[in-house]
């Protein structure tokens, strides 16, 4: 039994558990209780005879990870690295044995990993026989390093459940703009301005900021987008 979960969390939390695949993804954009998937597969892993080993591409992604779920995990450098000789290809057929081990590698925040990195996990995950869960959100987070490995094998094919419901939000407003966004996103750049300007709508003019009337024909510099969304907080918060 997989509790108070909705049926795209249920759907993911089996598809991790029971799949043959070896590499399978988990789609879910902002607010769609990722982090209750991943509390799940941890608290049923084990009664499927599995470990669970979780990684995130940056440090801050294991924190944010820790904080969330009370789940300590590593960095993708450093696993890379501690096998970087596997990868290469080295290693005795023995110790390759020993380390076969029936476990579930979740990379957490996968689209922040580079195409190097995931071309990397993925031998790794072949060398050592585990299975790989991506769980993250392509259309979020753009990775830090060239490539988009974690959106391109969504579309090339590979096991994916898409989590669509947010259920963190409950400002219906901000939700109605949350999906507005996200369905401009999938839909193209050709309809990008209508449907931000929709979305804009339904978040309220009170609460949008137009820093090009603001700064008119300034540089408009990261500092000043944080000052002017820092004193527009109190008032749009309310």
């Amino acid at each position: 039994m997989i509790p108070c979960l909705n049926v795209g969390q249920k759907d993911a939390v089996v598809l991790a558990l029971s799949t043959t695949d070896k590499i399978i993804g988990i789609q879910g954009g902002a607010g769609t209780g990722k982090t209750a998937i991943l509390n799940q597969i941890k608290a049923l892993s084990a009664t499927r005879g599995y470990q669970l080993f979780d990684i995130a591409p940056t440090r801050s992604a294991t924190n944010t990870l820790f904080t969330s779920t009370g789940i300590e995990s590593k960095t993708l450098q450093l696993l890379l690295a501690k096998y970087a000789g596997i990868i290469a290809g080295r290693g005795t057929k023995g110790a390759l044995e020993r380390m076969r081990v029936k476990k579930i590698v979740v990379l957490y925040e996968a689209s922040l990993a580079s195409t190097e990195q995931i071309q990397g996990l993925i031998k790794l995950s072949s060398k050592l026989d585990f299975r790989l869960v991506m769980l993250g959100d392509s259309k979020q987070l753009g990775s830090v390093t060239a490539g988009k490995p974690f959106y391109y094998l969504q579309e090339h094919g590979m096991s994916t459940v898409t989590v669509g419901t947010v259920v963190r939000q409950e400002n219906n407003k901000l939700l109605k703009s949350i999906y507005q966004v996200e369905e401009v996103i999938d839909q193209g750049k050709s309809r990008a301005a209508k449907g931000i300007y929709e979305s804009l709508k339904s978040i309220g003019s009170n609460n949008v900021i137009d820093l090009s009337v603001i700064y008119q024909n300034e540089l408009i510099t990261n500092q000043k987008l944080a000052t002017s969304a820092y004193q527009k907080w109190p008032s749009a918060s309310k």
